[in-house]
């Protein structure tokens, strides 16, 4: 498999995550998906972003009010 596969897949993603709608709909089902494989009370967990897209993410998590944000 060459690398023009996680090339395309990487620009869907971030295609997605650049609408602000889309990416709150990814972003919720992901932290059900983390809820689900946790099962765990999240407020000893931070959650970190290092990348744009995850920092995306957690950005929309927190407009989302379903984590909160730490300076």
């Amino acid at each position: 498999c060459n690398g023009n596969y996680y090339q395309e897949e990487f620009i869907e993603l971030t295609s997605l995550l650049n609408c602000t709608t889309d990416c709150d709909i990814v972003s919720k089902y992901l932290f059900g998906k983390i809820i689900s494989i946790l099962k765990d009370d999240l407020s000893q967990y931070e959650f970190i972003g290092v990348t744009v897209l995850s920092h995306k993410i957690l950005n929309s998590l927190v407009k989302q009010h379903i984590i909160s944000e730490y300076i």
